[in-house]
């Protein structure tokens, strides 16, 4: 099951949605083709998502998505908004079958608002335009926002950056006990932030914009106690966008984590050391250049002594739009092994599946969210051994390039 969240940025419709794609259900009950497939010269275009596909209404201006499986055999989704009320979308899979968590399929008037509190005296704790979302293993949900909180509201004073915190199981908005602080940004603290990985023990935030109190990463503890990884003694970008953990060379697990950097556009490599302690330490080991505009990071874990592969998203410069390009790090060898230019309008968003083949291979499929087009570009790796043996297999969806192109109709009469 292929779950995705449209942002619906220009408001071309009344909401922006969630569907569920059943992926052997696509191209008429046929399916995607196999990893091992032999392709054609260009990809597979399939339009036809089948008849299978559910669909819930959000609030528009969606961020990321992450999820969480509970106990029921149920799969449950957030996805913070930016849009009217600034919305922390809570949506249930079950089987496919897609709901808001108190029913219905309209998703936002019961949300949960994350600056409810701005027409109370003061005006916080709140966190105006979430963007970030990370569920740890035991259901912490952690959210992140691009827009400091001011006091009183719309006086630009007293800014305030917060981590927003609730249970996955039973998730509750309290203004008292959700709301972490990040500190005051006119004491040096609280840059805006962006994404987030979640650990053990810890949570990882990105902070979207450096300042000369910023940090490139921040490192919350589970209980709120925060640290400043200080990484700008070592490197420093402008601002830093995903963010993901993953193992060591040994195959330990929670010893790297690896940063979006923009300005200049890199993959920061991290060795993080004593994450499940006291006193965790975070040292970068390296910065590797990345295509323009790089956004979203996963980890596909390998074999012991291979090294993680690490896939980027990056949008590529604004005036070539077709640019967009996929990126796949080694770690194993330090480097970037493969890179796959003409993915789509502005890539971003990211989804893996791995799974082995008839000769035990390990394989991995990538889901490829393009935001300027509206389609999910799926890339193949047929041998997590040979990761430069990267493959644009298929696109999922109608291309809508009036998302760039004022004067194109393609997306009339099209579904967000």
């Amino acid at each position: 099951m292929l779950f995705v969240a449209s942002a619906n940025y220009d408001k071309r419709y009344d909401a922006g949605s969630v569907i569920a794609v059943p992926l052997s259900g696509v191209a008429g009950g046929s399916g995607l083709p196999a990893i091992n497939t032999q392709s054609s010269t260009s990809p597979v275009k399939i339009e036809d998502l089948g008849p299978g596909v559910s669909q819930v209404a959000i609030q528009s201006f969606a961020g990321e998505m992450a999820g969480y499986p509970l106990a029921d055999g149920r799969t449950r989704l957030f996805i913070p908004t930016r849009a009217e009320g600034d919305l922390l979308e809570i949506v249930d899979s079950q089987d496919g079958s897609l709901t808001c968590l108190n029913g219905g399929t309209n998703c936002i008037d019961p949300s949960f608002s994350l600056t409810a509190v701005e027409t109370v005296a003061g005006g916080k704790p709140r966190a105006p335009e979430p963007v970030g979302v990370g569920v740890s293993r035991d259901g912490q949900v952690y959210v992140t926002h691009l827009r400091p909180a001011d006091s009183p509201a719309r006086t630009n004073q007293s800014l305030e950056t917060y981590a927003v915190n609730v249970a996955a199981e039973n998730p509750v908005i309290d203004a008292n006990s959700s709301f972490i602080s990040l500190g005051r940004v006119d004491l040096g603290l609280g840059p805006t932030t962006s994404s987030v990985a979640v650990g053990s023990k810890y949570a990882y935030l990105s902070s979207r914009y450096f300042g000369p109190g910023g940090a490139m990463i921040w490192v919350l503890s589970r209980g709120g106690l925060l640290y400043l990884a200080s990484l700008e003694s070592n490197y420093r970008t402008l601002e830093a966008r995903g963010v993901a953990i993953g193992q060591d060379e040994h195959g330990q697990d929670e010893r790297r984590l690896y940063v979006a950097g923009r300005s200049p556009d890199t993959l920061v490599v991290v060795d993080l050391m004593n994450a499940g302690t006291d006193t965790p330490t975070l040292r970068v080991v390296r910065a590797v250049p990345l295509p323009e505009g790089p956004n979203q990071v996963r980890v596909i874990p390998r074999a012991r002594g291979l090294g993680n592969l690490v896939v980027v998203t990056s949008s590529g410069p604004a005036a070539t739009p077709t640019a967009g390009v996929v990126s796949i790090y080694d770690d194993g060898v330090g480097r970037l092994v493969a890179q796959l230019s003409n993915v789509g309008v502005q890539p971003f968003g990211l989804a893996v599946r791995t799974q082995k083949d008839a000769q035990m291979r390990d394989q991995a499929r990538i889901f490829v969210s393009n935001f300027g087009d509206g389609r999910i570009a799926v890339i193949d790796l047929k041998d997590l051994a040979r990761p430069q043996d990267l493959e644009l297999q298929a696109y999922l969806g109608k291309q809508q390039t009036c998302l760039v192109q004022d004067q194109d109709a393609s997306c009339v009469g099209v579904s967000p």
